[in-house]
């Protein structure tokens, strides 16, 4: 169970990551 989780929290950081980067060249462009 425990290693689930720290796949889905693994998964949601990168994913999160992909979605910051995506927000901040919005910005900056």
């Amino acid at each position: 169970g425990v290693i689930k989780v720290e796949k889905r929290t693994a998964s949601a950081q990168v994913e999160g990551g992909v979605h910051n980067l995506h927000s901040f060249e919005k910005q900056l462009f």
